[in-house]
């Protein structure tokens, strides 16, 4: 799993931890304790959930088919959400009544190496075993009756091959994320659908079989396609060089992310949208190839590709969404094909069509004096920019976006002509993709020995004033001088 979905991951589960640490009982539940194990009984349906163990050393968990309720016996059809979340355990068979596995219920269980499913388990929830990095051993086979997986369920943990069950119908994204030894995967004859990122960081997948029966996927050259051929669902186990076949018309988010093995990807005329973080962090991608007709660049669809020297962007191309190229570390040669009517090329940056606005420099390198006609250097434009050593900026700009130079660590020195250039007011900026704030100063992350240079009449340094905005988003490290 990329650093960035692992930290989201880990952030929602402990939120919810926080939130949620305990399942009180209510007036239609009692929680009950046999042999060290709490179990919550619901007296409308006289079933029993798993909620937990007494002690916190427990590395062997056996859930029984039934327990003991007043006169009777009742089945024990769940584990609760977040009951064993990170245990000591190293073993757990669960009950032949166990339905559902809930969310989180064994993440972080980081000694747990082995897990024995019942035939009618149906689901198991999002983040189940989420970093259970030592669960290699699964017996996953004889839950037949699995409908579910969810997202990130076992993200993280050291299985080396998975059986996707025939009745399964719906993979969540990210589920396997990070598995580094995984080397293949079988996929049976229900599954119609295989989320975002799903198999992202597999560094070892090497192969998808998909049953003979099923109506709804395909793979091929490393590729898992709808069996239409329209959407590419995971290239997790693509390698080399790689042409995607016409009549594709979607690429997943995060299909490729992660994938070292392919050095270089020609897109088909078909293919209209890129999705976001379509090609995220492919560090061995060295060569990529543009369809004609691809109208939309997603945010983040090449970051990370630190191989990519040279790229042309459409004619046909009518949006790019924020920066795509964040952290291209060689990405020195941007261009833009002739009629495109949204964007132009100066100087190897990509910018606005009037040349007003620089989208992306992740390249760009030395010393550098701004073009006289941009206006505004945009969000992230600089971004992972190692090579820019020192930028004089034009008496005409009017901006700085945020996060424009962030982990810019070579930049050392910055000449402002005037006061007027404007930088946000917060070091915060709203996620695009949620309602969550993101921390993205102008110069986060850059040289301890910033020297900012504003040779005019400084003023007063009060909030708003561009010295106190610099101070802001450089944390006071930068050295500012009048010189």
């Amino acid at each position: 799993m990329s650093g960035k979905r692992l930290l989201m991951f880990i952030a929602g589960l402990v939120c919810l931890c926080l939130i949620f640490p305990m399942i009180p009982a209510s007036a239609d539940t009692d929680v009950l304790v046999i042999d060290g194990i709490r179990f919550k009984v619901d007296r409308e349906s006289m079933t029993a959930s798993v909620c937990g163990a007494e002690s916190e050393t427990l590395t062997k968990l056996t859930i029984p088919g039934e327990i003991p309720f007043e006169d009777k016996k009742i089945p024990v059809t769940s584990v609760a959400d977040y009951a064993f979340e990170d245990s000591a355990l190293k073993t757990v068979k669960f009950g032949e009544n166990i339905e559902i596995i809930g969310e989180g219920a064994f993440a972080f269980s980081t000694s747990l190496k082995k897990a024995v499913f019942p035939s009618g388990c149906k689901e198991i929830g999002d983040a189940a075993f989420f970093m259970c990095e030592s669960l290699e051993d699964i017996d996953i086979g004889s839950a037949t009756g699995v409908t579910y997986i969810g997202e990130g369920a076992f993200a993280g943990t050291a299985l080396t091959d998975f059986i996707i069950p025939d009745k399964t119908e719906e993979i969540g994204g990210s589920a396997f994320s990070g598995c580094t030894r995984l080397t293949g995967v079988t996929v049976g004859k229900k599954c119609s659908w295989i989320g975002d990122g799903a198999f992202s960081g597999c560094s070892v997948l090497s192969d998808i079989s998909v049953s003979s029966k099923n109506k709804y996927l395909s793979f091929k050259d490393g590729c898992l396609y709808s069996a239409d051929g329209k959407i590419l669902l995971s290239a997790a186990a693509a390698k080399g060089d790689i042409t995607l076949p016409e009549g594709l018309e979607a690429i997943q988010p995060y299909a490729f992310e992660d994938n070292a093995k392919v050095s270089s990807v020609v897109l088909p005329k078909s293919l209209k949208e890129l999705s976001e973080y379509s090609f995220y962090n492919c560090t061995g991608l060295n060569k990529i190839t543009l369809g004609d007709k691809l109208s939309f660049i997603g945010d983040n669809a090449f970051s990370g590709c630190s191989g990519i020297k040279t790229i042309t962007i459409p004619a046909a191309t009518e949006t790019i969404q924020g920066n795509p190229f964040k952290y291209c570390t060689k990405l020195s040669k941007i261009k833009v094909a002739s009629g495109n009517k949204k964007y132009k090329a100066v100087k190897g940056m990509l910018t606005s069509y009037n040349k007003k606005t620089i989208i992306a420099a992740p390249a760009k390198s030395g010393s550098y004096t701004l073009y006289s006609k941009c206006r505004s250097i945009g969000a992230f434009a600089f971004c992972g920019n190692t090579k820019l050593e020192r930028l004089e900026l034009n008496p005409e700009l009017k901006s700085i976006g945020a996060a424009a130079f962030y982990d810019c660590e070579g930049l050392k020195y910055m000449y402002f002509p005037n006061s007027s250039i404007s930088l946000p007011e917060s070091e915060y900026i709203e996620d695009i993709y949620s309602e969550d704030m993101l921390y993205c100063p102008v110069f986060g992350n850059c040289s301890g020995s910033l020297e900012i240079n504003i040779p005019f009449e400084a003023e007063s340094g009060g909030k708003g004033s561009l010295e106190y905005l610099i101070n802001l988003h450089t944390g006071r490290k930068a050295v500012i001088t009048t010189r």
